[in-house]
């Protein structure tokens, strides 16, 4: 998968939201800078929500009232989240 189509959904691929948002967060965070991150980022990130502890851990973090208040609980899960993915 191409990290273009992460953001550019094509036709007939479905990614969840909570992907979209985690990616986003981590980048805007600077935990992963670099086309290879990203992509890497976004195919272990869709494996790993197949397993539904993870899926549910993922989906509590990006509930939040807003931007910053979800740039803050990624921040605080980044060890977490970068262990699904490196």
């Amino acid at each position: 998968m191409q990290s273009k189509y992460f953001f550019n959904q094509p036709e007939g691929i479905t990614f969840e939201k909570e992907l979209y948002l985690i990616v986003f967060c981590i980048i805007w965070l600077g935990l992963i800078n670099t086309e290879a991150e990203i992509e890497i980022a976004q195919e272990r990130l869709i494996i790993s929500m197949e397993n539904t502890k993870t899926r549910q851990f993922l989906t509590d973090i990006v509930y939040a009232d807003s931007l910053n208040d979800l740039l803050r609980r990624v921040g605080d899960k980044k060890d977490e989240i970068l262990k699904l993915i490196f």
